[in-house]
């Protein structure tokens, strides 16, 4: 990647997992396999990161990330002979991407349902720990509000 004045130019594919689905575009995080390295030399900042694995791979490399990791799987259609999810390969969770419904894309895979979820909430986390950060702890609702959104009553 390098940058001009109009901002980031990507020399190549980037593989991504939606996050979120707008009118126009979508919210991407980026995959990185980092050459095969995974999260080598990037310890200091593994909380940004989730793994991710193949589901077809018999062995998989260790989860380098403190989150665990998702299972990708293959879509039918793309190609055996295509690369997909390569062993050290980690999710970028502070890294988001803006992909417009007009730009062209090829569709890999997906997530298992429960891994999106998982994935979602380890992003949420991650911001929610950024937004405490720079405005300071939020407070959340009370004990009281609690029970009253679970239908309970008080008195």
């Amino acid at each position: 990647m390098s940058f001009s004045e109009f901002g980031a130019i990507h020399s190549k594919y980037r593989k991504m997992i939606i996050l979120e689905t707008w009118g126009e575009h979508c919210i991407c995080l980026p995959l990185y396999s980092y050459c095969g390295k995974g999260l080598d030399g990037r310890r200091d900042i593994a909380e940004e990161y989730i793994s991710v694995r193949d589901d077809s791979k018999a062995f998989w490399d260790r989860e380098e990330s403190s989150a665990g990791f998702l299972t990708a799987v293959r879509d039918p259609s793309w190609p055996r002979s295509r690369m997909f999810i390569t062993g050290r390969t980690v999710v970028k969770l502070t890294e988001k991407i803006v992909h417009s419904y007009s730009d062209n894309c090829s569709v890999e895979g997906h997530l298992y349902q429960d891994d999106f979820r998982k994935l979602y909430k380890t992003y949420m986390e991650t911001v929610r720990r950024k937004e405490n950060e720079i405005l300071g702890l939020i407070p959340g609702p009370t004990q009281d509000e609690e029970k009253l959104e679970e239908g309970e009553i008080f008195g």
